[in-house]
């Protein structure tokens, strides 16, 4: 079931919610590297899940007792290049709506180098890392493109111990996301172990294959180009923000950031 997603009143009023680095709203479809921008004037806490030097996670708390724990996995093709530090500033408009933000870093692909299964097991270790650190408020899992792809895939694993996972403008076929023009889906073969034949490991690992948490919803931008609406799909309830582009999931005070936050809210 999909709707275009209409904003209430309450989208508005978080507006007004996020960090004071975001006081004023911004315009929709931004680019990459203002949300690298914004992340880099954000600081945050490091704490480790495992005991390489990736396996971290980087947390920023609310100034109050925390409403839950806010998951993000991000984005960036499934690539090295792409990291946990262009998450901060999502990071810090989370803890100022109450949250604790929660980012883990994970194996990627480097070098042309598949990344699996490390990549999934990092991600099942980082969140069961939260459940056992934070145990007394509930796990919310959220991930954005590349990470709303493994965000909707690690969801089922946890069932019972998350609240439910959001999907931004989440990779949910990768057999049809091999087949985009685009140089973030060129990587979509990299994820195939040696040994492995891209038709078993697409269909085995793709969230369309698989069964979901009850509580999943997801949003996707009608101006992205990057995950485009051929990603979409009547296995999930899903919400389109008309003027939304790629980034604007990711980029506090954008509409379609306050979209995302504002559903959240409605389920606490």
């Amino acid at each position: 079931m999909k709707r275009v997603l209409k904003l209430s009143t309450c989208s508005l009023f978080l507006s007004c919610l996020v960090s004071p680095v975001f006081a004023q709203s911004v315009p929709s479809n931004v680019p990459f590297s203002d949300v690298l921008e914004a992340s880099a004037a954000v600081q945050t806490r490091v704490h480790h899940y495992g005991e390489q030097d990736e396996q971290l996670v980087e947390v920023i708390e609310p100034a109050k007792k925390p409403k839950a724990n806010v998951v993000f996995i991000h984005g960036g093709c499934w690539l090295a290049d792409y990291g946990v530090d262009h998450s901060r500033a999502l990071l810090s408009a989370i803890a100022a709506n109450g949250y604790r933000a929660i980012a883990p870093e994970y194996t990627r692909i480097t070098d042309g180098v598949s990344p699996w299964p490390e990549m999934q097991h990092d991600l099942q270790q980082a969140v069961r890392w939260v459940l056992n650190s934070y145990p007394e408020e509930p796990v919310w899992l959220v991930g954005h493109s590349a990470g709303g792809h493994l965000a909707l895939l690690l969801a089922p694993d946890f069932h019972h111990e998350v609240s439910g996972v959001i999907g931004l403008a989440p990779i949910v076929d990768l057999a049809a996301y091999a087949q985009v023009a685009n140089g973030c889906a060129v990587a979509t073969s990299s994820l195939v172990p040696v040994g492995v034949s891209s038709a078993e490991f697409y269909e085995q690992f793709s969230p369309v294959n698989r069964e979901q948490h009850a509580n999943t919803q997801v949003f996707r931008g009608g101006a992205d180009v990057i995950v485009e609406q051929s990603q979409a799909s009547e296995l999930f309830v899903t919400q389109t923000v008309g003027d939304a582009g790629h980034f604007d999931f990711i980029m506090p005070n954008t509409r379609a950031f306050n979209a995302w936050v504002s559903w959240l809210e409605e389920q606490q």
